[in-house]
């Protein structure tokens, strides 16, 4: 579709926020029952998502999204945050299922748990709101292992410094560095 379809598209069209909300929970459904057929399948699906991550992240760094609508890009943010917040579950679940002491905190630990982790990291990343601390919430999991830290890790430098920048960027689009 040509680019100017996507730019005509305004914040009277909830579809795309709609979209982006209903996606996420299709993706993790779709790589939990993978991961309980079969671990192997699971690895390899979570490997396609994440190629598909990595390409909407450098996306992100290269700024395609000033060619788009505001809703276009808040859409796209929702997205991006879910299918990054569904292959780290995805991973982690992996992770666990091969080495079951590389996370704690639960009586059983499945997908859904991993995923409620990924939120409250992503929730905990917003700079001065403390929302776990205003609403008195818990970490759902704690990791163990170099694997597990790297993934935590990962998901803070690559996935949360990116999209807070672009969020940054979306909601004061005219401001521009100073140059020395």
């Amino acid at each position: 579709m040509p680019e100017a379809w996507y730019s005509r598209r305004g914040l009277d069209d909830p579809g795309l926020f709609v979209g982006s909300l209903i996606a996420g929970p299709v993706f993790l459904l779709l790589l939990d029952r993978t991961i309980q057929f079969n671990w192997i399948l699971g690895l390899c699906l979570t490997l396609l998502f994440s190629v598909f991550l990595a390409v909407l992240l450098s996306g992100w760094r290269r700024r395609i999204y000033r060619e788009y609508s505001r809703s276009f890009v808040g859409a796209f943010l929702l997205m991006t945050l879910m299918l990054a917040i569904v292959v780290f579950s995805s991973a982690s679940m992996i992770l666990f299922r091969l080495n079951p002491h590389s996370y704690s905190g639960a009586a059983t630990i499945e997908m859904m748990m991993f995923t409620r982790y990924y939120v409250w990291l992503a929730l905990e990343a917003i700079p001065g709101i403390r929302i776990a601390d205003t609403f008195n919430w818990q970490r759902p999991l704690q990791h163990h292992g170099p694997i597990a830290s790297g993934y935590l890790l990962l998901f803070r430098l690559v996935v949360l410094a990116t999209l807070l920048k672009a969020v940054k960027e979306w909601l004061y689009p005219n401001t521009q560095p100073a140059t020395a």
